[in-house]
């Protein structure tokens, strides 16, 4: 069996769309730590010390490369997954 994150990160983020290859870049270093997205700018990671790591980093190169980069983080500590 799968084992489950017991808690997640629901990330909703804002990246200009041009260029272009700075949105597909948020999308790809997410999706690398694991992340569901139900819907554009919106994703769920699994809430562990090395995604919140990998997450700050990200945000950090971000800011120093766009200073545009809008991300809200919300902390789920059960999702009832049917």
């Amino acid at each position: 069996m799968i084992k489950r994150p017991s808690s997640w990160v629901v990330i909703l983020y804002d990246v200009p769309s041009e260029p272009s290859k700075l949105k597909v870049r948020v999308w790809r270093e997410f999706k690398k730590l694991g992340a569901i997205y139900p819907q554009m700018s919106l994703c769920i990671l699994p809430n562990n010390d090395e995604n919140i790591v990998k997450l700050d980093e990200i945000v950090v190169s971000l800011d120093l490369e766009m200073n545009v980069c809008h991300l809200s983080l919300i902390r789920i500590h059960h999702i009832h997954l049917f």
